[in-house]
């Protein structure tokens, strides 16, 4: 029944003069269903899989759900990673840095006749050391703040396998003999041209030519054997599943391209 306040006559059955924070529907009067907390929330789920927090940062919560696959795991925390920043400079860097390293082992393996004919003239050899070993320092650096980061950042436990672990301290192995084998034994794209070329290429046709690597000083053998168990590991990293889901959408962003020139075509041939 109504009833006085403050010399105003207010109706309790009127929820626009109640003083709990209830919503109402247009048109009518009626309450919704359920507080105001549950309605409006101060925790919103985001798209891949973290909670957006009112006044506060987002946070993660479980990206690895059971029931989710690696690969899409990865895909999420690199999603999550990449929204609403910029690559920074020391990311580029080092993303340069290993572009830089791949060409370079790539060419030593597919193009040795061209990195001879490069090295005939002294300032062009100077610059491929000199960018080998520079590429190599910074990746490094990368890999030790990494590995510190994975082993000594994380609190409790959580989902990062073994094999994270294990492939880490192989590139990181790897990457250090790199530089330690550029610094100690000069003219490596020249003279592993003619040694570690024929070797991996003895290793591809299954009849491996020892005697090539045998004699070779024992940071460029432990350079070497750290590829071999690193590329098996690979698959069953995150690195590996981040890839794997980077090289599904290149190639369903191809395939669709293709799909769009050849109905083109057949639209053409029909109009015809």
């Amino acid at each position: 029944m109504p009833c006085r306040s403050g010399g105003r006559r207010v109706d309790r059955g009127d929820v626009r003069q109640r003083s709990d924070a209830r919503l109402f529907p247009l048109p009518g009067r009626g309450v919704v269903a359920g507080s105001a907390a549950s309605v409006l929330s101060a925790c919103l789920r985001q798209g891949y899989g973290g909670t957006a927090h009112r006044g506060r940062s987002v946070r993660g919560e479980g990206i690895s759900a059971s029931g989710r696959s690696r690969r899409f795991a990865a895909a999420a925390e690199g999603k999550a990673a990449m929204i609403g920043r910029r690559p920074t400079i020391r990311e580029g860097a080092v993303a340069a840095a290993v572009f830089a390293l791949a060409t370079l082992h790539l060419l030593l393996l597919f193009a040795p006749d061209a990195v001879l004919r490069w090295n005939r003239h002294a300032s062009r050899l100077l610059l491929l050391e000199a960018t080998g070993f520079a590429a190599g320092v910074i990746c490094s650096m990368a890999v030790i703040s990494k590995m510190r980061r994975h082993l000594f950042d994380r609190a409790g436990d959580d989902d990062r396998a073994l094999t994270d672990t294990v492939s880490l301290t192989l590139v990181l192995i790897a990457v250090v003999s790199g530089v330690a084998l550029a610094s100690s034994y000069r003219w490596a794209s020249s003279w592993s041209v003619v040694t570690l070329t024929p070797y991996a290429v003895s290793l591809a046709r299954l009849a491996p030519r020892v005697e090539l690597i045998a004699a070779t000083p024992f940071v460029v053998r432990l350079h070497v054997f750290c590829s071999f168990p690193l590329v098996a590991l690979l698959v069953f990293t995150r690195l590996g599943s981040a890839a794997h889901a980077a090289l599904d959408r290149i190639f369903d962003r191809v395939g669709a391209a293709l799909g769009r020139l050849r109905a083109e075509e057949i639209w053409r041939e029909e109009e015809n």
